[in-house]
């Protein structure tokens, strides 16, 4: 259907998802304006059925042509947030550490390539984690040492590595030794074969 009728989304319950995600249009003469197009008509949708119920609008990741429009993409969909992709900036950036990095390719074909045998990065939110890793982060627990423990308790068959964490609107990939606190509401961004279940430890953590 026609993307740029406020209708027909909200007939395709786009209001309700919990992510929206926009290709661009490889024969678009602007791709990137006409997928900010839609993502205005969505903002308008929003607007209309949750008012300023910002929290209910669902996120939108938008494929980028050229990563110098990102803000304005970002800007159409006003308090909503936006993730937008531009897949040419990460090959430059592939390709060059290749060229440095012999196998790096591997790395990240390991990463993005979604089997039984390979790696995948997940988010855990807060309200996924154990009651145990909750109660660690409360008690203070830094990222080194909650890295090891979940190492540690983690199925022998899918693995549990540490890499980050995730605050507010920020993401913090292997902190620095002044930033390695955890809180109360952070995210944990993890590497693992698979996404860990709840509980994420295969047995209680206590510390000390």
């Amino acid at each position: 259907g026609n993307m740029f009728k406020k209708e027909i989304l909200e007939d395709l319950s786009a209001h309700r998802a919990k992510a929206i995600l926009i290709l661009k249009d490889e024969e678009a003469e602007d791709p990137d304006g006409k997928s900010a197009q839609i993502v205005l008509v969505l903002q308008s949708l929003m607007k209309e059925v949750w008012k300023d119920e910002v929290s209910k609008w669902p996120l939108v990741v938008v494929e980028v042509h050229n990563h110098r429009k990102m803000s304005l993409i970002k800007d159409a969909y006003g308090d909503g947030t936006v993730e937008a992709i531009c897949a040419e900036d990460y090959a430059a950036g592939l390709i060059a550490q290749t060229a440095i990095f012999s196998k790096m390719a591997s790395v990240y074909h390991d990463l993005l390539d979604y089997s039984d045998e390979t790696n995948e990065i997940y988010m855990l939110e807060w309200d996924h984690l154990s009651d145990e890793v909750r109660s660690l982060i409360h008690g203070g627990i830094d990222f080194e040492d909650l890295s090891s423990r979940l190492y540690g308790k983690s199925e022998e068959n899918n693995p549990v590595v540490l890499i980050g964490y995730r605050r507010d609107d920020e993401v913090i990939v292997n902190p620095m030794r002044q930033k390695a606190r955890l809180r109360e509401g952070d995210s944990l961004v993890v590497l693992a074969y698979r996404r860990p279940g709840k509980p994420i430890t295969s047995g209680p953590i206590t510390q000390g």
